[in-house]
């Protein structure tokens, strides 16, 4: 009874473990995967039926092992061999996500068994260990698939954020950087790999950066994720503008550091400051267009009076200097009036008159 005792708990140690390598296929919905390694624990552990069920699916996985023959059918006719069924709950991160059930071969034996049983017996379990020896070479083989996937999947990873132009930093809880991507070392001049005397919060100027530890912490409970915006400097003192946002890192529910992707707004500022002229430069082309418009008004009575008047006068009247005088006043204010109506024409968008309605100042 203790030999069956203790058989029985490695059994149900040894399938609760295959539940627990499964776990990440079938949250990944992985079902090849999941039943490729089915397909290897039914050959390996003598099992009768594999099958795995998911909320909302009973069959979701299902896997069995050829029938039974020559001497093994033999004892599980004659009882002993028997059968059991396990069925160990399939968790991940400690969520039930489904249930594994398996039929597994059982071989009773008893003190009083014919020496010739007992025979059978050993020759079984030379063949089943040779046969263990064979399978592992497929286990191995599976193992190694998965460890070379794993390593692709980091390298694939690596080289996908190398190429985001933004920048993107990991940090442990005091804000010291452990990662960094290949926009964050030439825009802030980082070594690879980061050195542990690194910090976020050196490459924040000093009148932002109690609220930049701020934010810091404040993302580290899940609050004030959102975009907040800080004046930086790279290790030559050169400030620039950034756009910062950090999310927890959780290792087993516990939180070991932050996750950074910071945006350099350089250009965004540039053109925001050039816009803001081209607006001021527009504002202004529309207020010398209305002066250069009142003007032309203005001027057009100046000029053609004097003009009219001096065809009335005699040559020697003693008034035609003062007229040409001021005929030529408003001669040369009509050329401040061209100018100003040059500045209106190029600060209006293309496409759109803007010239105001003159009078010649010629006439």
């Amino acid at each position: 009874m203790a030999y069956i005792k203790r058989d029985a708990e490695l059994d149900r140690r040894h399938f609760q473990a295959h539940a627990t390598i499964i776990a990440d296929d079938i949250w990944a919905v992985n079902e090849n995967g999941a039943r490729a390694y089915l397909q290897l624990a039914v050959k390996a552990d003598s099992y009768q039926s594999l099958s795995v069920s998911i909320p909302g699916d009973d069959n979701y996985l299902h896997v069995t092992s050829p029938p039974l023959s020559g001497l093994n059918l033999v004892l599980y006719e004659m009882g002993l061999i028997g059968e059991k069924e396990l069925t160990p709950d399939v968790l991940h991160e400690d969520q039930l996500i489904g249930t594994l059930h398996g039929r597994q071969y059982v071989r009773v034996f008893f003190p009083l068994v014919n020496i010739l049983v007992f025979l059978l017996l050993i020759l079984h379990t030379g063949m089943f260990i040779i046969y263990l020896f064979i399978n592992r070479k497929f286990l191995e083989q599976e193992v190694l698939e998965r460890t070379r996937n794993l390593k692709e999947s980091e390298r694939r990873f690596h080289d996908l954020v190398d190429l985001l132009p933004e920048m993107v930093l990991e940090t442990d809880l005091r804000g010291g950087i452990v990662y960094h991507n290949k926009a964050a070392c030439d825009r802030l001049h980082l070594t690879f790999p980061p050195l542990a005397v690194d910090h976020f919060f050196d490459f924040i100027v000093d009148e932002d950066r109690q609220q930049a530890e701020q934010h810091f912490h404040a993302s580290l409970h899940n609050e004030g994720s959102d975009l907040q915006e800080f004046t930086a400097k790279d290790r030559e003192n050169k400030t620039f503008p950034i756009l910062v946002r950090s999310a927890p890192i959780t290792r087993d529910r516990v939180v070991t550091g932050a996750r950074i992707i910071v945006i350099d707004i350089t250009d965004r500022h540039r053109l925001e400051e050039q816009l803001r002229r081209d607006e001021k430069m527009k504002a202004i082309g529309l207020m010398a267009g209305g002066v250069a418009h009142d003007l032309n008004n203005i001027l057009s009575g100046i000029i053609s009076y004097p003009e009219l008047m001096l065809l009335d006068l005699d040559k020697n009247h003693k008034l035609r200097r003062p007229l040409k005088a001021i005929r030529k006043a408003g001669l040369d204010a009509s050329e401040v009036v061209s100018d100003l109506l040059a500045v209106a024409r190029e600060s209006r968008p293309a496409g759109r008159s803007s010239t105001p309605m003159s009078s010649s100042a010629s006439t």
